[in-house]
């Protein structure tokens, strides 16, 4: 049990999924102090970050203006804003750590 714990304790995941979640309550409530969570989030989520910047560009220049979807709400935009990234960042560590348990440059994959 103790292993289990200390073990969730060093997953960056559990970390960037925590963050981005306080980071969406925080925003949605209009806390002045959003900006205090979305400094860890900015960093454990950099990777999903970069590789969603390509889309949100792509999109800019496509659409005609940045008026919102009469579908869209505030916190629909903010979730999405958030959430994808955070997965995207989750997706990648996944895979890259079964790549680098498979090439054994994090030691031996059967210990």
């Amino acid at each position: 049990m103790e292993a289990l714990l200390t073990r969730r304790i060093l997953d960056l995941n559990f970390w960037r999924v925590a963050s981005a979640l306080v980071l969406i309550v925080l925003v949605s409530s209009n806390s002045p102090l959003w900006w205090i969570a979305a400094i860890p989030w900015l960093t454990l989520n950099l990777v999903g970050l970069l590789a969603i910047a390509a889309a949100f560009v792509v999109l800019a220049a496509v659409s005609p203006g940045s008026a919102q979807a009469d579908w869209m709400s505030d916190q629909f935009v903010i979730i999405t804003l958030f959430a994808i990234p955070t997965a995207l960042s989750v997706a990648a560590s996944l895979l890259f750590r079964r790549y680098l348990r498979r090439s054994r440059l994090l030691g031996d994959p059967n210990p």
